[in-house]
């Protein structure tokens, strides 16, 4: 059975998503300070209910970008609220003893759900790492990491094109920090997201 399974049902309606559903579903200018706009299915064209299930586990006109995956990732982490991105935390005197300027977080939307549907993800994406496909890189790792494995299919003309990536979110029971790992084409054997993309987690935390 395909750890995606779950995925099918809630990903009917898919197309029905409001704009800016997680900061993903929005159309963007691509400016400095912004991220790129997800694809979205052109206009005109017409949406089979296969796709709707293709789409529930990352395939058919999705694109996101890893910046756009860390903040949703980190939306679902804290209960909804999605933050204005923001590169710089802070900037410091030569001297590194005064603070020059401060970033403040602004939210940028906030995505009303049921706290039981936000908990059953958060459990969901935990049981991923203690006993699914993230076990075997983070199942000893001394904190509790809510994750998900990603493999996707590249669009290409040659076969056997993937991206394999790993989300996360740390602690599990009192997040603090979102990560995104993505190796794009992967070589040496696996293609895995669970194999290539989440060792690296655990350098990070």
């Amino acid at each position: 059975i395909s750890t995606n399974r779950p995925c099918h049902r809630p990903g009917i309606g898919y197309p029905r998503l409001p704009g800016g559903f997680f900061g993903l579903w929005r159309r963007r200018r691509r400016t400095v300070g912004q991220e790129i706009l997800c694809c979205l299915p052109p206009g005109g064209k017409v949406w089979y209910p296969g796709e709707t299930l293709s789409a529930a586990i990352g395939q058919s006109d999705t694109m996101v970008t890893p910046l756009q995956l860390a903040n949703y990732t980190a939306q679902l982490a804290n209960g909804g609220v999605r933050y204005k991105t923001t590169l710089i935390d802070k900037v410091m005197s030569y001297s590194q003893d005064t603070v020059i300027k401060k970033s403040t977080p602004v939210v940028a939307d906030t995505v009303k759900l049921d706290e039981k549907v936000i908990d059953t993800v958060k459990r969901g994406m935990l049981s991923v790492t203690e006993d699914g496909t993230g076990r075997a890189a983070l199942g000893g790792y001394p904190i509790k990491v809510g994750g998900k494995t990603g493999t996707s299919q590249k669009l290409t003309s040659g076969k056997g094109k993937y991206v394999a990536s790993f989300g996360c979110f740390a602690p599990a029971d009192d997040p603090e920090v979102a990560v995104i790992i993505i190796c794009d084409e992967p070589m040496g054997g696996s293609v895995y997201g669970s194999v290539v993309a989440a060792p690296y987690v655990s350098d990070l935390l």
